[in-house]
């Protein structure tokens, strides 16, 4: 098993110590990063350390932890990169305040996908 194999299955236990978790985060791997964004029990100040990450996949997966604050969301939801604002349009767990800063995207894509997450959790619109 390689060193990144290792890293990998520890980035994404939630028995993993806090202190393995952030210098993890620090990797040169972003799938190893993913995974510590993934993973409910990384702290938040490391959540927060990766909301600039160069990896628009890890910025993605970031969104999704349920312990990232909205305000954090918000800015992710005005995120540069097309594919994260797109990506947390489609998740149907968004909150609603996101979804509707999201509908009204620059992107027309980002914005159809935001507002047809809306429209599957019942949410009707002109």
């Amino acid at each position: 098993m390689k060193s990144n194999d290792v890293y990998y299955i520890f980035a994404g236990n939630p028995n993993t110590p806090c202190l393995v978790l952030e210098q993890l985060a620090r990797s040169q791997n972003e799938q190893i990063r993913r995974r510590i964004v993934e993973n409910e029990a990384t702290e938040l100040s490391t959540l927060l350390q990766m909301m600039d990450d160069s990896n628009p996949e890890v910025r993605l997966a970031l969104a999704s932890n349920p312990k990232l604050p909205l305000i954090c969301l918000q800015a992710l939801a005005r995120d540069y990169s097309e594919d994260v604002r797109f990506g947390i349009a489609e998740n149907a767990n968004t909150h609603l305040s996101i979804l509707w800063i999201l509908a009204e995207d620059e992107n027309p894509l980002v914005a159809t996908r935001a507002k047809k997450t809306l429209l599957a959790r019942g949410i009707l619109f002109n």
